[in-house]
């Protein structure tokens, strides 16, 4: 289960990591590739941003009921279980990155 979720930790950072010099780029200079170029690097970082934090509470989560849970985490550590998870904090993250401009407006 965890290797799992360090995948699509993975995942998110090299997201980030191809995001990076354009974020980079536009912090530096005035942005030259139209307002939905922007709002598409906007929203791939804060879907990276959410997605990262909620896997690594993911991790923190699988690790303690492997630890504190033992006998019962047999039943609770499964790889379809980890996969539905992490399709949830995926979606969950995209919810978080639409939803936060409209949060900050009010």
């Amino acid at each position: 289960m965890t290797d799992v979720y360090l995948l699509n930790v993975a995942i998110a950072d090299l997201l980030f990591a191809a995001v990076l010099p354009l974020i980079v780029y536009n912090e530096l200079t005035s942005w030259s590739m139209g307002p939905v170029a922007c709002k598409l690097l906007r929203g791939s970082y804060s879907v990276n941003l959410y997605s990262g934090m909620l896997l690594l509470a993911c991790i923190s989560g699988d690790r303690y009921i492997a630890i504190v849970q033992a006998r019962r985490s047999f039943r609770l550590r499964s790889l379809p279980y980890s996969r539905v998870i992490c399709a949830i904090v995926w979606i969950f993250g995209l919810l978080l990155s639409i939803l936060t401009p409209t949060l900050q407006l009010v």
